[in-house]
């Protein structure tokens, strides 16, 4: 194993041993945070600030220039700015990015992203899930697929217990979609709970060579109990995958209540590739996040660099992304993994 992946896993094992004693106080905060943080009037200031949703309209600048060896790495980039309000009209000159601590000349550029989606959701069925849905919760995420998917994306829908249950492959039929979702949320639970294992096959059998942009929501409320893969190991496939993972806790009910422990890795794998995560305590507040997990993708920025040769050793290369932009907060991928050397 190179000297590279013993210094991420280490470095990751140092949390996941802190996050085991650590509170859940400052997660709590971080997650609440996010409840009333995209407002529906986002899409208004959207359309003021030039954004044009139905007809398209993005500013995507392709930099002359930049150097390089590797295929580009693409990082989406969320940016919010004071009260958690989302920043629309930054420019590529107000970014700079970082690989391994070395600044990378950006050689693609799009605001919002418009790279084709492809979106995976996976639903918690397992015997020792608390919350109960309604057969008619599966309302609000087909609004979230009719609302993001747009030509060319597509979906799956998906469940799990001790493994992932496929109920609609990637496509872009609509209906299909709805239908898999009515079917989840009528389902009865079963087994056990294998999330780490379904979040593995679900990024090497669906999401592994699909183009553009790869997004995963995961909706689980129960900690793993039968997963043969560890927490690094199905976070190190998710990165390798090139997947943005966006978490949903629906803690509906149990206001006061602690979440257990893991929450902290699934807030830690959110953070880790660009994506966030929600606690929801009630229905009316797992609506209106799922309509915030909607704008993330909807107004992210895709930035592109094309890294030195060093980048093809196979190994994790940790990536900081900053913003000249004062009082700005970026939600971006922390790395990924160079491309394996080829064979001599």
């Amino acid at each position: 194993m190179k000297v590279g992946v013993h210094i991420h896993a280490k470095s990751r094992r140092d949390f996941l041993r802190s996050a085991i004693s650590a509170p859940l106080a400052a997660i709590l905060f971080a997650a609440l945070g996010w409840t009333g943080t995209l407002s529906p009037r986002l899409d208004a200031e959207a359309r003021a600030a030039g954004i044009d949703e139905s007809a398209g309209a993005t500013e995507t600048t392709k930099v002359a220039g930049a150097s390089g060896s590797g295929a580009m790495v693409k990082l989406w980039a969320l940016a919010e700015g004071p009260r958690r309000k989302l920043v629309l009209n930054l420019k590529a000159h107000d970014f700079q990015v970082f690989d391994e601590g070395r600044p990378q000349k950006l050689a693609y550029f799009s605001a919002p992203s418009r790279e084709s989606l492809a979106l995976g959701l996976l639903v918690e069925t397992s015997r020792s899930r608390l919350y109960e849905p309604d057969p008619a919760d599966w309302r609000p995420y087909s609004d979230l697929l009719h609302k993001v998917l747009r030509r060319g994306d597509k979906a799956f829908v998906a469940t799990f217990a001790e493994k992932a249950e496929l109920h609609a492959d990637f496509t872009d039929n609509l209906q299909a979609l709805d239908g898999a979702l009515q079917q989840v949320f009528s389902s009865s639970p079963k087994g056990l709970t294998g999330l780490y294992d379904s979040i593995y096959v679900l990024c090497e059998e669906r999401f592994s060579g699909e183009p553009g942009r790869r997004v995963l929501l995961v909706v689980s409320d129960s900690p793993d109990s039968s997963s043969e893969h560890t927490q690094l190991q199905t976070l190190e496939r998710v990165e390798r995958t090139g997947i943005t993972v966006y978490t949903v806790l629906p803690w509906v009910d149990r206001l006061g209540q602690p979440p257990f422990g893991d929450v902290r890795f699934a807030q830690y794998f959110a953070d880790q590739t660009g994506g966030l995560f929600f606690l929801a305590h009630s229905r009316k507040m797992l609506v209106g996040q799922l309509d915030g997990i909607r704008m993330a993708i909807d107004y992210s920025y895709t930035l592109g660099f094309i890294p030195p040769h060093t980048a093809r050793d196979g190994r994790y290369h940790a990536i900081r992304v900053r913003c000249d932009r004062p009082d700005v907060k970026l939600h971006v991928s922390r790395g990924y993994y160079g491309l394996q050397p080829p064979l001599q």
